[in-house]
């Protein structure tokens, strides 16, 4: 599936490029809600993610509702392009399902850390970000979303901007970044469709 201007989560790229923008303070970091990777913790698990989806410094996705059952079985992975302002960005990927009433169950995620020179220029710096396996199905009526966010505190130490080591950096700054959609090079999300539901694609 690939982002759209819209903040939408299309099967096909837009034919035109744009960016999407938000903006991350270490002073105020976006909360972390859930983590897949816990399980049945208490910390962990599918959770409802309705509080993040509305916050200035987190993007959400979204795909029209399913007019069927979409089973994926295997790795998730996540193509992107990034700029920033700041010398250092966390880039946080969640794959979501969408019930709906509107309710956002958390389904996989990962986070990659970025100190690079290629976040200032106008070409930005791809990301190619693993999100780990699932076993999920999407049901009828469902939709796929995708969140993008430079966080998820305290599960995460926060970035503070600069590139300093985490455990001796006191300077912080605010980053705001930029996500490009449209086009082959805009945002995408491999889902792996199981064999013989819908078959492996892009989706």
């Amino acid at each position: 599936m690939w982002g759209t201007a819209d903040r939408r989560l299309s099967s096909v790229p837009d034919a035109a490029t744009s960016k999407l923008s938000w903006s991350y303070d270490p002073s105020d970091p976006t909360p972390s809600v859930a983590l897949t990777a816990f399980g049945g913790l208490d910390v962990g698990g599918p959770q409802d993610n309705q509080r993040l989806l509305d916050r200035e410094d987190v993007l959400v996705l979204r795909s029209r509702e399913l007019p069927a059952m979409l089973s994926a079985l295997g790795r998730v992975t996540a193509s992107l392009v990034i700029e920033s302002d700041a010398p250092s960005v966390d880039c946080f990927i969640r794959l979501l399902d969408f019930d709906p009433s509107g309710q956002a169950v958390n389904v996989c995620e990962s986070i990659r850390r970025v100190t690079d020179e290629q976040l200032a220029s106008e070409e930005g710096c791809r990301l190619e970000i693993d999100l780990g396996p699932i076993t999920h199905t999407f049901q009828s009526g469902h939709s796929v979303g995708v969140l993008v966010a430079s966080g998820a505190f305290p599960y995460f130490d926060r970035n503070l901007g600069f590139g300093d080591p985490s455990r001796t950096a006191t300077r912080m700054r605010v980053a705001h970044s930029r996500m490009l959609v449209g086009g082959t090079d805009g945002i995408s999300i491999t889902l792996p469709i199981a064999q013989g539901l819908r078959g492996s694609a892009r989706q």
